[in-house]
């Protein structure tokens, strides 16, 4: 490269830090304000916004190291790994507890605290929930700059994002590995994957449509990245996923060196060794063969000081952004992503939910010819398969012979699509306790065979009372925290009932990669409620572009009447 070029590449690696800069700070920006201008409000305003719980009751669990706080949690929008301060009044109290919650119940949830909480116990005034905040701006502008300063930053990683590092796939590793990827059962496409992965030189993205086998491929890669002898990281957005992924390299590598370097009160699988620093683990001292999973921001922390990787792999890609994802990359010779950008974005408050996806980092590096899609399901019937095999993935997602299998919705049917129209959202909650009632008293399904799912979770909330009311628990939540789970029957309910509803959050409803992930939970069957407002009320532009992926779904399903 000649002076020219380096000039020009200089100039556009600035730009683009630049660029990146701007959107963390946007982004911290609008949280914060947002934030105090909730805090600003009487509080039985922030309470009826279901993000204020008030009063709390705080107590010690016998043998643990959680806690547990009893609060009225019907209108609660709290899930577990939710942020909260408790405090007596005033946030900025130095006495307040910063928690995590690890475990939601129907009359409490159980925290995790980040220091002694005793000072509330004492406390004479009743304690307050609010929304928490964990600031991490300055740890993405410190990634930032050691973008431009170090060698990793300069040399590779910036060259790759902007298109100019040249990625291969060494052909005589590749053909090694596919050799051994066909002797361990792995299907053509997973077979692909795994070879790409483990003879790839810099970056490779592994997509992994509902199904296909996307964990068992990433478990096989660590397994033999681990065999010969390097250091892995597995990392994600969230512990749950990094847990998950540990433990599928578990279960095919028993003898294997795994650890999760986190926190200390956080869970971690069975046969997963646990320390808060990779300083005090074992493994530090060794060379390689070993795989640890751990969150992409301890990339700038004390936890993983002076260590690095040979091999990145993050999992559940879509939902991490490059500033996040660059915390790790630092730290690693290449990056493996896994996942599906035809699934759930970055959650960004500072950008219009369209866009959040541009916002991934699989979106960010240019990995076109550095790509393999898993294109076999083995969790959907055929009939369930088509719909989004044609909408996202270009008609090359099949299901496997044995969804074949998989249980109707209704025995004396045999469609597995169905729509049911509603009259307003009180008509459309009792619509689906009744269609939940059928589904398990008269059609023999158990309650964990089902899933009841909403873009709002006001309207699951209700869903969820009016099941119980029938002596019914089963899962019902928003779509966001359904994605990698499954289930036999999905019911998804649209939850508005007026054209101003429509209008005003239309971005959030008809978000297309949320109902591909709504719908693909199912094995055996998908039921759709929703009132006619909601493909009558007129959009235009985008909007009425977007909606028209669910106008697809609705037209070829067919219409019942419970």
């Amino acid at each position: 490269m000649d002076e020219e070029d380096t000039l020009e590449a200089s100039k556009r690696s600035e730009a683009l830090l630049e660029l990146l800069e701007r959107e963390v700070r946007r982004e911290d920006s609008r949280v914060r304000s947002d934030r105090e201008a909730f805090l600003q409000k009487p509080l039985h305003e922030r309470i009826a916004s279901g993000w204020t719980l008030s009063p709390v009751r705080l107590s010690r669990i016998q043998n643990s190291k959680r806690l547990r706080i009893e609060a009225d949690l019907r209108f609660s929008r709290y899930r577990e790994g939710d942020l909260l301060r408790i405090h007596t009044g005033f946030m900025g109290d130095a006495d307040g507890l910063d928690v995590t919650i690890v475990h939601e119940g129907s009359d409490a949830l159980q925290i995790r605290a980040d220091r002694n909480p005793d000072k509330l116990f004492e406390a004479s005034a009743p304690l307050i929930a609010d929304p928490a905040y964990l600031d991490l701006t300055a740890f993405y502008l410190k990634a930032l700059e050691e973008c431009a300063t170090s060698d990793t930053g300069r040399n590779r990683i910036l060259p790759m994002l902007l298109g100019d590092l040249r990625l291969r796939v060494e052909g005589h590793l590749y053909d090694e590995a596919l050799d051994l990827a066909e002797e361990r059962g792995l299907n053509e496409a997973q077979a692909d994957a795994f070879a790409s992965c483990l003879a790839c030189s810099d970056a490779y993205y592994v997509q992994g449509p509902p199904g296909t086998g996307k964990t068992r491929v990433l478990a096989e890669v660590v397994r033999s990245l681990v065999e010969r002898g390097e250091r892995v990281w597995v990392s994600a957005l969230t512990h749950r996923a990094i847990n998950h992924a540990l433990s599928a390299v578990r279960k095919i590598a028993p003898d294997a060196k795994l650890a999760r370097i986190t926190d200390i009160k956080n869970e971690v699988p069975e046969g997963i060794d646990l320390y808060e620093f990779m300083g005090n683990s074992p493994l530090c001292d060794e060379p390689g063969g070993y795989a640890i999973g751990a969150t992409p921001f301890l990339g700038m922390t004390q936890r993983l000081r002076d260590w690095e990787c040979d091999t990145l792999l993050i999992d559940e890609a879509s939902q991490v952004t490059l500033p996040l994802a660059l915390m790790a990359m630092l730290k690693a010779r290449r990056v493996l992503l896994f996942g599906d950008d035809c699934q759930l974005p970055p959650i960004q408050v500072s950008c219009p939910l369209s866009t959040c996806v541009d916002r991934s980092v699989l979106q960010r590096i240019p990995l076109s010819d550095m790509h393999s899609m898993l294109n076999v399901t083995y969790r959907m019937h055929p009939a369930l398969c088509e719909w989004p095999s044609e909408q996202f993935y270009e008609k090359r997602l099949s299901a496997h012979e044995a969804t074949l299998q998989a249980p109707l919705p209704f025995r004396s049917m045999t469609g597995r699509r169905f729509k049911i129209c509603t009259d307003s959202l009180e008509d459309e909650v009792a619509r689906v306790v009744r269609t939940v009632v059928q589904l398990i008293r008269r059609e023999g399904h158990a309650p964990d065979d089902l899933a009841v799912l909403s873009p709002f979770r006001s309207h699951a909330r209700a869903i969820r009372a009016g099941l119980r009311k029938e002596g019914l628990v089963l899962k019902v939540d928003t779509v966001e925290r359904m994605q990698g789970q499954e289930c036999n029957v999905v019911l998804y309910a649209a939850g508005v009932d007026s054209p101003k509803r429509v209008t005003r959050l239309a971005e959030h409803l008809f978000h297309p990669n949320k109902l591909n992930v709504a719908v693909t939970r199912a094995r055996g069957g998908v039921i759709l409620f929703a009132h006619p407002v909601l493909l009558e009320t007129p959009l235009f532009g985008e909007m009425g572009r977007l909606r028209a992926v669910w106008r697809s779904l609705f037209d070829a399903s067919e219409a019942l009447r419970i």
